[in-house]
């Protein structure tokens, strides 16, 4: 989908502020208010724009270890890839599952309380499972950079 001047602005302020009155998010782009509305409308449509979420800050609600795992399965069949897939579906510690290329298969970012809750979730959730071959894990020591906001490409 091509994103106009207009679109990219609109998504810009709403990647800032979800909350923002459709009013006040058409001043803010030089609109009136029904063709504003229409083309958000059309975002949401067309999947630019996939849904809004209240970001939360992980301190406040006792998250602080932030870990990110490789992990290399025993073999790649479909059984060992479905039944790896479906525990990252059910395991609320992973954030984000990539698989990748080199070493490893899969790429975990997990969020938890603590080092123990972390040593828990890899002894008693991850490698309890028997399709792991190998796990590297990462700890993240201080966060320098986190955005959820995307810039639009020409």
């Amino acid at each position: 989908m091509l994103l106009d001047s207009y679109d990219k602005a609109i998504i810009t302020i709403l990647q800032k502020n979800a909350r923002i009155t459709n009013q006040d998010l058409a001043d803010q782009v030089s609109l009136s208010a029904a063709p504003c509305w229409r083309r958000v409308k059309r975002l949401e449509e067309t999947g630019v724009i996939q849904h809004y979420v209240a970001l939360l800050n992980p301190a406040k609600i006792a998250l602080n270890t932030l870990a990110y795992i490789e992990v290399s399965l025993t073999d790649h069949t479909e059984a060992t890839m479905s039944g790896f897939d479906e525990f990252i579906d059910s395991t609320p510690e992973v954030l984000e599952c990539y698989s990748v290329s080199g070493q490893y298969d899969y790429l975990l970012r997990v969020l938890v309380k603590d080092n123990l809750t972390l040593e828990s979730f890899l002894m008693k959730k991850l490698l309890r499972r028997n399709i792991v071959k190998a796990s590297n894990t990462f700890f993240a020591l201080n966060q320098k950079k986190y955005t959820t906001q995307l810039v639009p490409q020409d």
